[in-house]
């Protein structure tokens, strides 16, 4: 339930700020944005409520949209949006469970003396762990992928050859 419900309310806050900004429907848009909100209830889904879903995939839409918009404006190519969706959204998915996770779900589902989100009075011990997570993950992500193209930039592997992008093979 709480991952259809946010799906569903990203794809039509997606499609509303579309609509908005370039006074058209766009369906490529609204189904990135329907991922994008699977993508950020993915890690709060079994411990949250409905309505907090909805909240969770409207927010994580938005922020597909502003990463998606940035990236454009920096200049980076990224013709899938993987960033906007997995990235964005993704962390934003990680900070949810420190806002929204409810103590009886988790106890229900076997954590002991769970820590949960700050929205049912958890505090913010939990956000804070989720905060560090997703810091840690960024970092493990940036140097692995990092060293990853630095090796292909040295091979010069990174870009295919001018005359082939101009001919677009």
């Amino acid at each position: 339930v709480t991952t259809t419900l946010s799906s569903a309310a990203a794809a039509i806050t997606t499609l509303l700020i579309v609509k908005c900004r370039d006074h058209i429907f766009d369906l490529i848009s609204c189904l990135n944005g329907a991922l994008a909100g699977l993508v950020a209830v993915t890690a709060s889904c079994a411990w949250i409520e409905p309505w907090s879903a909805i909240i969770i995939g409207a927010i994580g839409a938005a922020l597909y949209l502003g990463a998606a918009w940035l990236l454009l404006k920096l200049k980076i190519d990224d013709p899938l949006e993987a960033f906007p969706i997995h990235g964005a959204a993704g962390f934003w998915g990680i900070l949810a469970v420190g806002v929204f996770n409810r103590e009886e779900y988790l106890i229900e589902s076997g954590y002991g003396r769970p820590d949960w989100g700050f929205v049912f009075g958890g505090g913010g011990k939990q956000l804070g762990i989720q905060i560090a997570c997703g810091l840690a993950l960024i970092l493990w992500v940036c140097s692995t992928i990092g060293l990853f193209f630095l090796a292909f930039k040295m091979l010069g592997l990174l870009r295919i050859p001018t005359e082939d992008e101009l001919l677009g093979n």
